[in-house]
C-alpha cells in the first residue's frame, strides 16, 4: 500500500514537470476607457496620502476599498498650470459592525509632490449610505 503511495506521488510529481500547467487571469473581452485608467492612475498616485491621513485620524490604518474611493471634484487649481484639486471621498471601518467612517478629503496634486489640505470625517451606520 505504501508502495503504491509513493509510486503515486512520484508520478504525479514526474508528470508535472514534463507537462506543467500554466494559469493566467483570463483577458476581459472588454477594452477599459481612458476615463476609468485615468481615475485609477489618480488614485493610485494619491492612495498614499489617503492613508497618512486616515492613520492620523484613527490611529492606524482602516480598512477601505481603493476601488470603491470616489473621485467628487476634480479641478484644475490654475489655467495652463500643472496642480489639480481633488475632492475625494472614502468609505473606512475598523470593525464589522457600525459606526463606519464616511471621509472626505481636499487633496491637492501637484509637480511638488500630493499633500491634503483638508479632512473632514463623518460617521455613518451602513456602508450603502
Amino acid at each position: 500500500m505504501l508502495k503504491k503511495k509513493v509510486f503515486l506521488c512520484a508520478f504525479f510529481i514526474v508528470f508535472s514537470v514534463i507537462f506543467p500547467v500554466y494559469i493566467y487571469a483570463e483577458k476581459s473581452n472588454v477594452e477599459e476607457s481612458s476615463e476609468v485608467l485615468y481615475r485609477d492612475a489618480v488614485l493610485t498616485l494619491i492612495s498614499d496620502s489617503i492613508n497618512n491621513s486616515l492613520v492620523g485620524h484613527y490611529g492606524e490604518l482602516p480598512k477601505y476599498h481603493l476601488s470603491s474611493t470616489k473621485i467628487l471634484n476634480f479641478r484644475r487649481i490654475e489655467e495652463g498650470g500643472y496642480s489639480f484639486e481633488a475632492d475625494v471621498q472614502v468609505k473606512s471601518w475598523t470593525t464589522p459592525l457600525p459606526p463606519y467612517g464616511l471621509d472626505t478629503l481636499k487633496i491637492e496634486i501637484s509637480p511638488a509632490g500630493v499633500g491634503v489640505l483638508k479632512f473632514e470625517h463623518k460617521e455613518i451606520n451602513s456602508l450603502t449610505e
